[in-house]
């Protein structure tokens, strides 16, 4: 089991600094199990589901952030 945690600190969005985006925080969790040649694993971002904006500044504009979304996979080794 594992988490983590990412902050992205207040930023302008433009190059003259008249239009901000907040702050956010966002936490991250997953879990591995492993049996045998077989891994199950699940991974959950943005679990409190934090709403947010991206800035992206080459382009001069603001997306909305990814909400709770889950990832799992089933890995089978053949050794």
């Amino acid at each position: 089991m594992s988490g983590g945690v990412r902050y992205f600190g207040k930023v302008f969005a433009d190059n003259e600094n008249l239009f901000e985006v907040d702050s956010y925080g966002t936490l991250a969790l997953a879990a591995k199990y492993v049996h045998g040649p077989i891994d199950y694993a699940v991974n959950v971002n943005n679990v409190t589901n934090t709403k947010f904006f991206v800035p992206h500044q080459d382009y001069l504009q603001v997306y909305p952030g990814e909400t709770t979304n889950v990832l799992t996979t089933i890995r089978v080794s053949l050794r």
